[in-house]
């Protein structure tokens, strides 16, 4: 574990060494995670230089985390803000990022409901 959080921490600084291992990332994204790593590469994600369909892949993942009562709740508070920041300048998946944020807000969890209400008020 110590090693993810080490590339976690090294790539806010020099994510330009993050593309040469981008497959390997995203193949993580199929598998199933221990909670420290999964929140490790839900914040490198973003970081990675991705195509369109990567794109989609992730949209899948973090949605996917987002919708799930039983994931972890620092891993969806990390997948909603991965999730702003890949997907704000997409006008119609940020609307239904929104909504899926609304349904969250519902559980009427602290930790994701600050995040969530400064996106919902922005």
């Amino acid at each position: 574990m110590k090693v993810i959080d080490l590339i976690e921490k090294i790539s806010r600084k020099n994510k330009h060494d993050l593309d040469l291992h981008k497959d390997y990332f995203l193949s993580l994204i199929q598998k199933d995670l221990d909670i420290e790593f999964k929140w490790h590469l839900v914040q490198i994600i973003p970081r990675l230089n991705l195509t369109p369909q990567e794109l989609e892949n992730v949209w899948n993942f973090l949605t996917e985390i987002l919708k799930n009562k039983k994931e972890s709740r620092i891993v969806r508070a990390f997948s909603i803000t991965t999730t702003e920041e890949l997907f704000q300048i997409d006008k119609i998946k940020y609307k239904k990022f929104k909504q899926l944020l609304a349904n969250v807000q519902k559980e009427n969890i602290p930790s994701l409901n600050s995040k969530i209400k400064k996106i919902l008020n922005s």
